[in-house]
C-alpha cells in the first residue's frame, strides 16, 4: 500500500470513524491540535479542515470542541499550495520518478524570492520527513553530487515529476544519522564535541541528541554531554541561545571558532550603533 503523510489522511480517517453514535475520541482532538499547531499548514487550509472535523460530529460534540479548544497565536506559512506539493512528491517517490521544482529563498528586507534568479531544482527524492515543525523531502542532488533536504513549504509550486528513474539512494547512506546533524540542521563536518549543560537541561539534551546520548556528571549543578555534532554558525547560535548553561569545553578548535562567531557579532553591533 502506498504510504503518503498521514495529515494528508485526517479527513479520510475521522470520516471512517467518527458518527452520530462515534463522536470524537480524545485521540481524534490530538489530531485537531496536531492540525491548528502544524507550521507546514496554513492558517486558512486549518481552518478548512478544523471545520470539516467538525462537521463530522454531532452538534453537541461540535460545541464542546469551540468551547473547550482555544489555540494560541501559531506561526503559520503562506504557502496555499503545500497540500499539492506534498501529494506530488509522495506521487514521485512511490513511482521512482525525479522531481523539478523552483525554491523560494527571502531578501534582507524580507521579500519573498525565488532562489538563484529561479534555479529549476532536480531531485530524486527518497523520503517526507517530519523535521521540527515542517515537512522537509530528502533525496539525490546529481548537481551537489549528495543527498540534500529541501523545506516543503518552501517548494514554490507543485514540483514537475519527470519521466526519469531517481538515482538509488547511496548504500553508504544512514539515513537515522542524517536526520541527527542534518535536521538538528548542523550542515558541515562532523566533530566530536564535550559541551557543560546546566542539570535543568537534561531533558533538553536528551530530546535532541536521543536516550543514548553520552552524559557524565560534572559538578553538582552540571554535566557533561560528548556528541558528534557540525561545527557551524547553526550550533554555535544553538549554544549561544541557552544563555550561558551550555558551554563548549572540547575541542579547542570549536571554542576558538566560537569565540570568533561572538567576537564578529560583537563588532556587527557596535558599528551598527
Amino acid at each position: 500500500m502506498e504510504t503518503k503523510p498521514r495529515i494528508l489522511y485526517l479527513q479520510k480517517i475521522l470520516q471512517e470513524r467518527t458518527d452520530e453514535e462515534n463522536p470524537l475520541s480524545i485521540t481524534q482532538l490530538i489530531l485537531i491540535d496536531a492540525v491548528e499547531s502544524s507550521k507546514f499548514i496554513t492558517k486558512k487550509k486549518s481552518e478548512t479542515l478544523i471545520e470539516k472535523i467538525h462537521t463530522m460530529t454531532s452538534p453537541g460534540q461540535v460545541a464542546k470542541l469551540k468551547r473547550n479548544n482555544y489555540v494560541v497565536n501559531r506561526i503559520k506559512p503562506d504557502n496555499e499550495q503545500i497540500y499539492y506539493i506534498i501529494d506530488a512528491i509522495n506521487d514521485a517517490i512511490n513511482a521512482g520518478k525525479q522531481i523539478s521544482f523552483q525554491y523560494y529563498d527571502y531578501t534582507g528586507l524580507k521579500k519573498k524570492v525565488l532562489k538563484n534568479k529561479g534555479e529549476i531544482y532536480k531531485l530524486s527524492p527518497y523520503k517526507l520527513l517530519w523535521c521540527g515543525d515542517y515537512y522537509c523531502v530528502l533525496g539525490y542532488s546529481e548537481k551537489k553530487n549528495k543527498v540534500i533536504n529541501f523545506r516543503v513549504d518552501r517548494i514554490a509550486s507543485k514540483p514537475e515529476i519527470l519521466d526519469k528513474d531517481i538515482i538509488p539512494m547511496p548504500d553508504d547512506f544512514d539515513i537515522e544519522n542524517y536526520t541527527k546533524e542534518v535536521f538538528f540542521m548542523f550542515s558541515g563536518e562532523k566533530v566530536l564535541v564535550d559541551l557543560r549543560c546546566d542539570n535543568s537541561l537534561m531533558k533538553t539534551m536528551v530530546d535532541r541528541f536521543g536516550e543514548d546520548v553520552t552524559t557524565l556528571a560534572y559538578d553538582m549543578s552540571s554535566f557533561r554531554v560528548q556528541t558528534e555534532v557540525s561545527a557551524s554558525p547553526t550550533f554555535f547560535g544553538w549554544v549561544f541561545g541557552f544563555n550561558g548553561k551550555v558551554q563548549i569545553l572540547a575541542p579547542e578548535s570549536v571554542k576558538e571558532q566560537y569565540r570568533q562567531m561572538i567576537a564578529q557579532a560583537d563588532e556587527g553591533m557596535q558599528e551598527s550603533e
